[in-house]
């Protein structure tokens, strides 16, 4: 069952910032985004929203922001959203590559739940 109180939001995107701090080498960021956009489409659902967060290190892994985008709207049942966390310059960049309202930025943990906020109601409103 999703959270519902904010402290409980909260919580859940502390965990995933822990995780993403703590994951071995390497990025499943593009296998993820294909990976969810096809589960969540298979649900039944008023609306299918995938929120992709990735330490936008995409560059080392060769792994271009277009393949990003393509996998997260690969579905057109689905909107997806990236949420890049890194660098200034990278996220940034990488946010900006994204096609329109689709993707963010976050430089660090205390801004994550503001920049999902700011990414859910943009998928509210698309």
């Amino acid at each position: 069952e999703p959270p519902k109180r904010e402290d409980e939001r909260a919580l859940v995107v502390e965990n995933m910032y822990r995780h993403a701090k703590s994951a071995t080498t390497g990025d499943n960021s593009l296998q993820a985004a294909i990976c969810a956009t096809a589960m969540v489409a298979e649900e039944q659902a008023d609306d299918h929203l995938v929120f992709l967060l990735s330490d936008a290190n995409l560059g080392r892994y060769n792994i271009a922001p277009s393949q990003i985008s393509a996998a997260l709207t690969s579905d057109p049942s689905v909107t997806g959203h990236a949420i890049f966390v890194a660098e200034p310059s990278a996220a940034d960049w990488l946010a900006a590559e994204m096609p329109a309202g689709r993707g963010f930025a976050a430089m660090e943990a205390s801004s994550l739940v503001s920049t999902l906020k700011q990414a859910f109601e943009a998928a509210v409103v698309e």
